[in-house]
């Protein structure tokens, strides 16, 4: 009775070896294979015990929930930049234009305005 029970424990565990195996194969595939792989962990999962499946989707949820929040904390982050550049070119040109400008405070304009000094 031990020994089923140990039986039971260790595929239990290779299961789940298994299925991480899998979950990270998937989520680390190029498009068109990440289809076909998805499908195939689905066949598989209609095999399961309910249990068994149960744990196997919600592991599958939470790794693909973790893998979407990092992606979005990185475009977040990216945009953040982006914008900051694009503020930055935007002063930087405004302080160009500002320069250029005859009668601007900077360069010749300055010293028209008070006469040559």
């Amino acid at each position: 009775m031990a020994l089923v029970a140990l039986g039971a424990l260790t595929l239990g565990f290779a299961d789940d070896i298994s299925v991480d195996a899998e979950i990270e194969a998937i989520q680390s595939a190029p498009a068109q294979e990440r289809v076909r792989l998805m499908n195939e962990f689905k066949e598989k999962l209609s095999l399961m015990n309910q249990e068994d499946r149960g744990e196997a989707i919600s592991k599958l949820q939470a790794k693909t929930q973790t893998q979407t929040q990092e992606r979005v904390q990185e475009m977040q982050m990216n945009n953040v930049r982006d914008m900051s550049q694009a503020q930055s070119m935007s002063q930087q040109q405004a302080g160009n234009q500002f320069a250029q400008e005859p009668g601007s405070m900077s360069g010749g304009g300055m010293n028209k305005k008070m006469g040559g000094r």
